[in-house]
C-alpha cells in the first residue's frame, strides 16, 4: 500500500469544482485559494507545498517531489471560485500503518480529519461581504438571533460601543445608534429586541422596541430599567416598581406585583415553567426590611413552585439546582419536591443540572476527578474531564482508564466506551474544560456542540466543522475561534493570521451548520485580498454579495 499521505495529498488537491456547486461540500482550504480568479494557482501551490512540509516530516527525510504532479492542476479563469476537496478514502488500518511508520502526529490527524468529511469555515457564492472593522476580541462578535446579527461602531469623541443590525440576506436594519441593556448581548427574541437609544442630552435615554422588520416602538421616558426579552417578556423598573412586559409594550403578569413587592427578574420558559425573583419588603413597625425570593410560574403566570428560594436556576431535563432560605443547596423536580439534597460540602463544584439522570460532582480543595452521580446520591464513574449527557452520549477523557492518551471517548449512559474522537484533537488547542472540569459545551438549536472553540461536533460526536493547527499551513489559524451554535442554527467565527511583526489581522463572520461564511465582516487591506476578488487600480475589490449600507429603519410605530 502506497502512504497514505501520497494519496491524500493527491485526492485532496486535484478534486476543484466550482464555488457553490455543492452546498454540502467537503473540507475547503479558502485562506489558499482567496486571492482572486488570476491567483487561484498561487494558492493551490502554497497549500501544496505546506503539505509537502508535513509529508516531509512524517517520512523523516527530504526526498524531492514531482513538479508535475496532479495538485498543480491549473484552473480555468472562467471559474468563478474554486474549492479544494480534503475528502479521502479512510481505513483504519491506514492510520495505525501511518503511526507505525512514524508519521507525525499533524498528519495523522489531517488524514483522520479529511476522512470524517469535516470541513472548514469556509466561502460560497452565498456568502455576503460587510466592509466594516471587526471586533478587537472574539467575546465581542454578538451571536445571530433570528436571521439577524448586529456590529459594534465607536463614534468620535466617544468611548461606548454603538450597536447597528443587520439580516443574514443582505440587508441593513439600523446604522450604529443603540446601547446594550444590562450589558446583556442583544438577542432577537419573539421578533424583538431592546435597546437604549442615543442620550441626544437626556440623564436617562429611552429605550425602544426594535422588531426583525425595521419598525420599533419607543417605550415610556419613565421606564429606569428594562431587561431583555426572555421567551416574549422582559421586566421593567419604574420609579420604585418592577413589573413585566411582552414585545409590544403592555403590561403583563401583573398579579406578580404590589406595593410590598417588586419583580427583579423573570427567566425564559423552560420545562413549561419561568424562574421569577421578587423582591420582598417586610415591615416590622417603623423599620422594613427587604429579602429576594425566587419561585417558578407556569405558562399562564401561576405559581407552579412558590417563592421560597434565595436563588434558583432553570429547569433542564425537568429539574432544577436551587438554594433554599437557609443557603442549603438541592435539585427539585418540576413539583418542588427535593430530588437530590446536596448536602452542602464546601468544597465542592456540582454541575447545575441533571442531564439524562446524572449530575457531576468535583471536590476542588482535593481535586478528585469529577465524579458523575445518580439522582440517589451515589457515585457511578469518575474522569478526568467530562461533559453533560446529550442524547444519550457524554464526552469524557481519562488518561489512566484509556491507555495514557489525551483522547476524547464517548460513553454511553452505561459508561461503556461507544467512540473516539482520537487523541490528535487536543493536543494543540487550550485547555478544553471548564473550572469545575467539564467540557464547555452549548447546544444550540442546530444540535451541533462546540468544543475549545476549535472543534464543532454532533451529539454523537461526529466531526463536523474544524479550525486546524497553526503549523499546518504557512499562516497560522491559531488564535481563530468558532463560536456556539446558540441561540440559533448559526455560529461566529474569528479567522486570524499575523504580519510579519506579529500583528495578527482577518475578518469575523458567520457560519451555517455545513461550515459555509452566511457573511464576512472585514475593513482590513491585508484580509480582503485573502478573499476572492480583484484588483481595479489601486484598489483590490472583494466580489463577495455586498451587504446594504442604507438603513431601512427604525420606522416608528404605535
Amino acid at each position: 500500500m502506497k502512504k497514505i499521505i501520497n494519496k491524500i495529498t493527491i485526492l485532496s488537491l486535484v478534486c476543484i469544482v466550482f464555488l457553490g456547486c455543492i452546498p454540502e461540500s467537503n473540507a475547503q482550504l479558502f485562506n489558499k485559494i482567496s486571492k482572486g480568479l488570476e491567483k487561484v494557482n498561487k494558492g493551490l501551490e502554497k497549500v501544496n507545498k505546506g503539505l509537502d512540509k508535513v509529508e516531509k516530516a512524517a517520512k523523516g527525510k527530504d526526498n524531492k517531489k514531482d513538479k508535475n504532479s496532479a495538485a498543480h492542476n491549473t484552473v480555468s479563469s472562467s471559474q468563478s471560485s474554486s474549492q479544494i476537496s480534503l475528502q479521502a478514502d479512510y481505513e483504519e488500518d491506514d492510520i495505525k500503518g501511518s503511526e507505525e511508520n512514524g508519521d507525525n502526529e499533524e498528519n495523522i490527524l489531517m488524514e483522520k480529519i479529511k476522512a470524517m468529511g469535516a470541513v472548514m469555515p469556509h466561502v460560497t457564492s452565498n456568502t455576503k461581504f460587510l466592509y466594516k472593522k471587526p471586533q478587537n476580541s472574539f467575546t465581542e462578535i454578538v451571536p445571530v438571533s433570528e436571521g439577524i446579527f448586529a456590529t459594534y461602531e465607536i463614534k468620535p469623541g466617544d468611548y461606548i460601543p454603538y450597536l447597528g443590525f443587520y439580516t443574514l440576506d443582505g440587508k441593513r436594519l439600523t446604522e450604529n445608534r443603540y446601547k446594550c441593556v444590562e450589558g446583556q448581548f442583544p438577542i432577537f427574541d419573539n421578533g424583538a429586541v431592546i435597546l437604549q437609544d442615543l442620550p441626544n442630552g437626556k440623564r436617562n435615554p429611552p429605550f425602544i422596541i426594535l422588531y426583525t422588520d425595521g419598525t420599533a416602538r419607543r417605550l415610556p421616558e419613565t421606564y429606569r430599567e428594562v431587561s431583555q426579552f426572555h421567551d416574549g417578556i422582559a421586566v421593567v423598573q419604574e420609579g420604585m416598581q418592577g413589573f413585566c412586559i411582552d414585545t409590544k409594550g403592555n403590561k403583563v403578569l401583573q398579579h406578580l406585583s404590589s406595593p410590598t413587592a417588586v419583580v427583579l427578574n423573570v427567566g425564559p420558559l423552560r420545562d413549561g415553567l419561568r424562574r421569577v425573583e421578587i423582591r420582598y419588603e417586610e415591615k416590622s413597625g417603623y423599620s422594613s426590611k427587604y429579602k429576594v425570593k425566587t419561585g417558578f410560574i407556569d405558562k399562564e403566570g401561576n405559581w407552579a413552585i412558590k417563592p421560597v428560594y434565595s436563588s434558583a436556576d432553570e429547569f433542564k431535563n425537568g429539574y432544577c439546582w436551587v438554594t433554599d432560605l437557609d443557603n442549603k443547596e438541592m435539585f427539585i423536580d418540576a413539583k418542588g419536591n427535593t430530588v437530590v439534597d446536596l448536602f452542602n460540602r464546601e468544597d465542592d463544584f456540582v454541575s447545575k443540572y441533571i442531564s439524562e439522570g446524572y449530575f457531576i460532582r468535583r471536590n476542588m480543595k482535593t481535586l478528585q476527578k469529577p465524579t458523575y452521580y445518580d439522582l440517589a446520591g451515589n457515585a457511578v464513574a469518575s474522569y478526568d474531564i467530562v461533559s453533560d449527557f446529550h442524547n444519550g452520549y457524554a464526552f469524557v477523557i481519562d488518561r489512566d482508564k484509556f491507555g495514557g492518551e489525551f483522547d476524547v471517548k464517548i460513553v454511553n449512559k452505561d459508561f461503556q466506551v461507544v467512540g473516539s474522537m482520537g487523541p490528535y484533537l487536543w493536543d494543540h488547542v487550550e485547555t478544553p474544560f471548564a473550572w469545575g472540569g467539564g467540557f464547555v459545551i452549548t447546544e444550540g438549536d442546530s444540535g451541533l456542540i462546540t468544543l475549545s472553540n476549535r472543534y464543532v461536533v454532533s451529539k454523537d460526536g461526529k466531526l463536523k466543522i474544524f479550525i486546524p493547527y497553526e503549523s499546518w499551513f504557512e499562516e497560522p489559524l491559531w488564535p481563530s475561534k468558532i463560536g456556539d451554535f446558540y441561540p440559533g442554527e448559526y455560529a461566529p467565527v474569528k479567522i486570524s493570521f499575523d504580519d510579519d511583526e506579529g500583528v495578527f489581522y482577518g475578518w469575523d463572520g458567520y457560519i451555517n451548520k455545513h461550515g459555509e461564511f452566511e457573511v464576512i465582516i472585514t475593513d482590513d487591506e491585508r484580509a480582503l485580498r485573502k478573499l476572492p476578488g480583484e484588483q481595479i487600480g489601486d484598489t483590490y475589490k472583494v466580489s463577495l454579495n455586498p451587504v446594504d449600507t442604507i438603513p431601512i429603519g427604525p420606522k416608528f410605530i404605535n
